[in-house]
């Protein structure tokens, strides 16, 4: 009885799968093929797996679940291995990837892992796919239209904790003509929000921050960075896969002549001092150490761009811009920002144009 009901769960589960397949190749939608197995385990399942024991730690840093005083999940379990389809670990000890990013890096996706470490039969992972309709135009639109409901709604809020901070170092109305330039507002607990929109004034995300008042710094008490949208202080709107994250500050461009003054750095606050600092010039931000890749700059591949890397990320942006600059970009990472950085006090620390705002202008950028 048991055998007869697993092959008929099995065949409609066939059949289900047969007709999405069938339905969506009649359809108009775009067409995209996702693995299933094996993949990068979820928080929800993490907890589970600490509670049954498992306590595998970073095979680089050494760094595992509670390394970290960070609230946000991802922070909190440092090390997250991948899963196969019975929902344990491929390999604890070497096939996952370390949260951090900056003083670790580590990753070893299943690919890789099988192509070093497979036994002599030869044996590999399953990996099961499924084709399914990427979201048509009507679903874009009405992200994008839900997401500029949301930033109206957040412009009539009080300024953040980060403003009042900012006001006690630099003019108010130079903090807040800096603050429009670059679409930030406040979310109702006093955190900011940092909106990312494109060229075309289209909204891609929101990215939520909580600072001290006392001391500008991230409050990473307070959870950490959020997103509109999975923050509880906006209301939840789904983002479609057809839309990624962009460049903070790239509005900035519409309507730009190529001979405007660029100036790309890693956080977005240190691109919000560079306005302050500099309003006469464009500042972009890429959100991440990682985010400095083509895929997120390719709308500045014809400008020139003065970039200015954190010091824990100036060998690899140095790296990455040569790579690029092959490539027909034009990415400039000045002599004399690498000399700041790689001197006391900043060398060796993630310092940025935050920490160093006082002797920007004596570098003549």
């Amino acid at each position: 009885m048991c055998i007869l009901a697993f092959w008929l769960f099995a065949f409609c589960r066939a059949l289900i799968i047969s007709n999405l397949v069938f339905s969506c190749s009649c359809s108009s939608f775009s067409m995209a093929t996702y693995e299933i197995y094996p993949r990068l385990a979820h928080y929800r399942e993490l907890k589970e797996l600490y509670a049954q024991g498992y306590n595998a730690v970073c095979p680089q840093c050494g760094q595992g679940f509670g390394h970290s005083t960070h609230r946000e999940w991802a922070r909190e379990y440092s090390w997250v291995p991948y899963i196969g389809a019975d929902g344990r670990p491929i390999d604890a000890a070497v096939c996952g990837k370390c949260n951090h990013a900056h003083s670790c890096n580590y990753h070893l996706p299943p690919r890789l892992y099988y192509s070093k470490y497979a036994d002599a039969s030869g044996v590999r992972e399953q990996v099961r796919r499924i084709v399914v309709p990427l979201p048509n135009e009507q679903q874009i639109a009405h992200y994008y239209g839900s997401m500029a409901s949301i930033y109206a709604q957040s412009q009539e809020n009080a300024p953040d904790y980060l403003f009042t901070f900012l006001c006690r170092l630099f003019d108010a109305e130079a903090v807040s003509a800096a603050y429009r330039a670059l679409h930030i507002t406040a979310s109702r607990d006093g955190s900011t929000v940092y909106w990312q929109k494109d060229e075309q004034g289209r909204l891609h995300a929101g990215k939520v921050i909580r600072y001290s008042l006392a001391t500008g710094k991230r409050d990473k008490g307070a959870g950490g960075v959020g997103w509109v949208g999975s923050s509880s202080a906006f209301a939840r709107v789904s983002r479609p896969r057809g839309v990624c994250q962009c460049l903070f500050g790239l509005h900035q461009l519409n309507g730009l002549s190529d001979a405007a003054r660029l100036f790309l750095t890693e956080g977005e606050k240190a691109a919000l001092y560079g306005k302050i600092l500099r309003p006469d010039a464009v500042w972009l931000a890429t959100g991440g150490m990682q985010n400095f890749k083509e895929d997120m700059l390719e709308p500045l591949a014809n400008r020139r761009v003065c970039v200015l890397p954190d010091a824990d990320a100036l060998d690899e942006w140095c790296r990455k811009a040569t790579l690029l600059n092959g490539r027909g970009y034009h990415l400039d990472v000045p002599s004399q920002w690498i000399l700041r950085m790689i001197s006391p006090p900043h060398a060796g620390t993630n310092h940025d144009l935050e920490d160093m705002w006082k002797d920007f202008n004596f570098l003549r950028l």
